[in-house]
């Protein structure tokens, strides 16, 4: 009898613990998840916060970090958000989104040659995201490196060939090497 009961209370005692531990879990995607929703909703502040707490629940939970480093740079807080995707990074190194929002971080502040090693290291990654190639044809062609732009968005067609987004700056860039060799 006394070992059932003490097999009993063990039993209670480890689904309280899970519970509790399935409670933090759950409170960590409740949070990152109302976070994503204020972020569609353009409400980034509040976005923040969400992640805040995601992250104090779970300092190591890298999802979080890159949330959050989204939501500070559609704010034009760049130096914050390459912050949080330098710790996203740290804590998930083979996520090739993180490279890329960093990348894209990188390129609001004008710094092309550290964008272009982001989305190098996310075409390492990732071959076939069609979104790393077509951000480092951006700045490739902001450094004025034309033809190896083109490259750039050309593979991202053949990546994604109903993203029209692909094909206007790739014809404006034809466009404007075209009247340049004519001049």
């Amino acid at each position: 009898m006394k070992r059932i009961i003490t097999t009993v209370l063990l039993s209670i005692l480890v689904a309280v613990v899970s519970a509790g531990a399935d409670q933090q879990t759950r409170d960590i995607g409740i949070y990152t998840n109302r976070g994503a929703a204020y972020k569609k909703l353009r409400k980034y502040l509040r976005a923040i916060e969400d992640y805040n707490h995601a992250i104090r629940l779970d300092p190591d939970y890298a999802r979080a970090y890159n949330y959050r480093g989204i939501a500070y740079k559609n704010l034009g807080r760049y130096q914050l958000a390459i912050k949080d995707y330098d710790h996203a990074i740290r804590l998930a190194p083979e996520k090739a989104d993180v490279y890329i929002n960093r990348g894209v971080a990188f390129k609001k502040l004008g710094q092309f040659q550290s964008a272009i090693k982001d989305y190098d290291q996310a075409i390492r990654l990732d071959p076939h995201n069609a979104r790393a190639y077509h951000n480092r044809g951006v700045a490739k062609k902001k450094l004025g490196q034309f033809q190896s732009a083109i490259k750039d968005y050309d593979q991202a067609i053949r990546l994604e060939p109903h993203n029209q987004d692909i094909y206007q700056p790739r014809g404006r860039l034809q466009k404007f090497k075209a009247i340049r060799s004519c001049a």
